[in-house]
């Protein structure tokens, strides 16, 4: 809520979609781990993480995850443990 492009948001209708984003999506937890992971990391190691669309893509083939999607792909920098 504080970056700037969010300043014109309704901060408890946020709250509201975060807590049931939080209790009800099977991607959240994936989520947390990944955060917990790349915490310690040095500023020479931070990532980004987003959904990339590219119309000129096969639809087929790649395309972005559904609500009933299991097989969302990550990887997360480090050994393994």
């Amino acid at each position: 809520m504080n970056h700037p492009a969010n300043t014109a948001l309704h901060r408890g209708t946020m709250q509201t979609l975060q807590d049931m984003l939080y209790r009800h999506h099977p991607g959240v937890q994936f989520y947390k781990q990944a955060l917990e992971l790349t915490q310690g990391m040095g500023p020479d190691q931070q990532c980004k993480i987003t959904l990339r669309f590219d119309e000129s893509t096969d639809p087929r083939r790649y395309n972005l995850p559904t609500t009933t999607s299991n097989e969302i792909a990550v990887i997360l920098p480090g050994d393994g443990d």
